[in-house]
C-alpha cells in the first residue's frame, strides 16, 4: 500500500519553487504540465491554467513548438538525448509574443512510475544588455582620438 505526500511537504515544495528566481518548469512524458512556478508565471506572462489547457508549446516560438512532440518521442524511442542533461541557450515567446533568450538546464527524473522533464529557464536579457552596453562602451574607447589616462591611487 502506497503512503500518500503529507500536505506540509507539498505545500513545502510549492513554496521552495515558488520562491525560485528562475523559471521552473516540469512536463511528463506525454507533455502535460506538472508544475509551473511563480517565475515562470512571470516571465512567460501565462498563468499556470492557461498553459496546462494550451500546452508547454505555449512557451515556444512556433518552428520549435510545432517540433516538441516529436523531439519528446524521438528520445522516448531512441533515448537520444539533445539538451537533457546539457545546458543551452534558447529564444523562448511571452504570451505578447515577444521573444527573449534564455539559458535552459533540462533534466530527467522518475516520480514513480511517471517520467519527468523538469525545465530551469534564466532570461538573458539583462545579461546581453549589459554585453552590448561593455561592448559600445569598447567600441567608442577603440575609435577616440583622443588618448585616455588611467590614474591609479
Amino acid at each position: 500500500m502506497e503512503s500518500a505526500v503529507p500536505t506540509s511537504d507539498i505545500a513545502t515544495l510549492q513554496a521552495i519553487l515558488d520562491g525560485a528566481v528562475d523559471a521552473i518548469v516540469s512536463i511528463d512524458e506525454h507533455g502535460e504540465l506538472l508544475n509551473y512556478n511563480a517565475a515562470a508565471a512571470q516571465l512567460f506572462q501565462y498563468a499556470e491554467p492557461e498553459v496546462r489547457a494550451g500546452g508547454i508549446g505555449m512557451l515556444m516560438p512556433s518552428d520549435i513548438a510545432t517540433r516538441h512532440p516529436d523531439f519528446i518521442r524521438r528520445y522516448l524511442d531512441e533515448g537520444e538525448r539533445h539538451i537533457i542533461g546539457v545546458g543551452r541557450e534558447l529564444t523562448c515567446q511571452r504570451k505578447d509574443g515577444s521573444r527573449f533568450q534564455a539559458y535552459l538546464s533540462l533534466s530527467e527524473s522518475n516520480a514513480g512510475d511517471k517520467r519527468v522533464f523538469t525545465a530551469i529557464i534564466h532570461d538573458l536579457t539583462e545579461r546581453n544588455r549589459l554585453r552590448a552596453r561593455v561592448s559600445a562602451i569598447g567600441d567608442i574607447l577603440e575609435e577616440s582620438i583622443n588618448a585616455l589616462y588611467v590614474l591609479a591611487r
